[in-house]
């Protein structure tokens, strides 16, 4: 039986910048042979699954699929991929990133030792470019602490919900059946806060969660294709956007997760793109927005 489960999505990533990942995964501490690799090609050009196939297809503990369709995001992929997990702990990577040797071992440990529904670790990050924007990590909890755990009894949203950086799962690891019993998976209808949503959804429902303030378990490539960096949109893009925060700013509400400078944090993306993409945005574009966030910001406004 495998120790952890990692679903890897791949969109047109070059093979060489993938590399990288699939070294970190050989040299993981815990063992290669404890993890089940998950690598899904997702609406690639038509050379890259059968390169996949080649590269990975001598690993018995390695799943390598295609999948071809109209989602342009990662939720797609990471929930196809979900469902060929079989180990108890579930971890995503993406695949220009790379775990740092120790990481899926110490998750694997702390998680299961301390019977957590999410264990969180530390990211560093290398930018493909130095004009492109870094994603700075936060990190509230005293670092002079190895381990920290957090139940409804002591919950701290300032600590807990410190930047942006905390929304992206790829520094998580997950209890997989926490995961089924309360059916969170990636909403394919919500561009961009996809991963936010995933996170606010499983650290909202879980009972128990693992920090580990010192740890940094996660290489994390910003390049200058990705979402983030590509401030400029589409005017339907943006309203997409302010859609899929209806949806996340509702459940943020319904688990109780009334951080203000959480809230502003995550509206300030959207106030970025839309500065940087004045030209795209039509008048009913702006109507649309503003009908669609108009009620969130007026409470967080109250607050």
């Amino acid at each position: 039986m495998y120790k952890v489960s990692v679903v890897t999505p791949l969109h047109n990533v070059e093979l060489n910048v993938f590399e990288k990942a699939y070294q970190s995964m050989l040299s993981q501490t815990i063992g290669f042979d404890n993890i089940q690799w998950i690598v899904i090609a997702h609406n690639c050009e038509p050379h890259y699954l059968p390169a996949l196939q080649e590269m990975l297809g001598k690993h018995d503990n390695v799943i390598v699929r295609g999948l071809d369709n109209d989602v342009h995001t990662p939720s797609s992929p990471r929930n196809y991929g979900m469902q060929f997990a079989t180990a108890p702990y579930l971890g995503f990577l993406d695949a220009d990133d790379s775990y740092t040797a120790h990481c899926l071992e110490e998750a694997y440990n702390n998680i299961r030792e301390t019977k957590s529904d999410v264990l969180i670790f530390r990211r560093e990050s290398e930018l493909e470019d130095p004009s492109l924007v870094p994603l700075t990590e936060l990190v509230g909890w005293n670092q002079l602490e190895s381990r920290i755990i957090v139940e409804r009894d002591n919950w701290d949203e300032e600590k807990m919900f410190l930047g942006v950086g905390w929304g992206i799962v790829t520094s998580k690891v997950f209890d997989r059946e926490f995961l089924a019993r309360n059916n969170i998976t990636f909403d394919e209808d919500v561009p961009f806060a996809e991963s936010t949503l995933f996170s606010v959804q499983s650290i909202g429902m879980a009972q128990r969660i693992c920090y580990l303030p010192q740890m940094i378990g996660y290489h994390y490539f910003i390049n200058s294709r990705s979402l983030v960096q590509s401030a400029k949109k589409s005017g339907d893009t943006l309203v997409s956007y302010a859609k899929g925060y209806v949806k996340l700013f509702s459940d943020m509400e319904n688990y109780g997760i009334q951080s203000p400078h959480l809230f502003w944090v995550i509206m300030g993306y959207l106030a970025n793109f839309m500065l940087a993409s004045a030209d795209e945005l039509t008048l009913d574009n702006r109507l649309k927005i503003k009908e669609y966030l108009a009620p969130f910001i007026s409470r967080a406004m109250d607050t």
